[in-house]
């Protein structure tokens, strides 16, 4: 009795187009249409790959355990977003919209934003800041190393801390990986407060800085 099985050929080729087809109904979804159309090129030409990619990295949704801590800030959003608007009667135009889409905040006056395209020039501004700062310092960091640039930091937030100054340090545990805990010693003698961004790094986890340095210094 002879057994037909179906050409490997065949199955592949409904495979590719059956993942084509189901990629045009899911990936639009929550998407802006320049990344939907990024997305569906590539998996129109590589299915397989795309919908691997796409699984891994592609998909606009966070574990459970963030959807309730963003459930449980969301009122704070709401009510400051509020009095800011009380206060400062919207404005921006189109940027300030799309500002306020993003960060749920809009946008007031009194900010101001220049482009630095020099790396040691940014350093210096930093380290100029920091000194110049009277009440407190917040630093967002994406990639803090104990190299020479951050004990030059560093000594920085000391210097501030010294003289009274709340200094305050965010570092992501990726992009530092190799330095981290050389990291930690070095800012622990700077008297700021230190704290890793998401320590705990799943497979499934998402999100991370997407700037070099956000600094506020006052």
């Amino acid at each position: 009795m002879l057994v037909h099985y179906p050409d490997f050929k065949i199955v592949w080729y409904v495979v590719e187009w059956l993942i084509r087809l189901g990629a045009i109904g899911v990936v639009p979804f929550r998407r802006s249409p320049a990344a939907a159309a990024s997305w569906l090129l590539l998996i129109l030409f590589f299915p397989i790959g795309g919908l691997f990619l796409y699984l891994v990295i592609g998909r606009p949704t966070f574990s459970p355990a963030r959807d309730r801590r963003w459930r449980a800030i969301r009122p704070f959003f709401g009510d400051t977003a509020a009095a800011m608007e009380r206060e400062a009667g919207g404005g921006g135009g189109a940027v300030g919209a799309f500002a306020q889409t993003l960060g749920r905040l809009p946008c007031v006056g009194g900010n101001a934003v220049e482009l630095i395209d020099d790396y040691d020039d940014v350093v210096d501004r930093l380290v100029a800041d920091i000194e110049g700062a009277i009440a407190s310092v917040d630093l967002l960091v994406y990639i803090f190393a104990d190299d020479q640039i951050g004990q030059r930091v560093a000594a920085a937030l000391e210097r501030a801390t010294a003289r009274g100054v709340q200094c305050r340090v965010i570092f992501d545990p990726v992009g530092s990986r190799l330095w981290r805990r050389g990291t930690l010693r070095l800012l622990a003698t700077t008297g700021a407060k230190v704290r890793k961004r998401c320590p705990r790094i799943c497979f499934a986890g998402r999100g991370g800085p997407t700037c070099a340095i956000t600094a506020s210094c006052s």
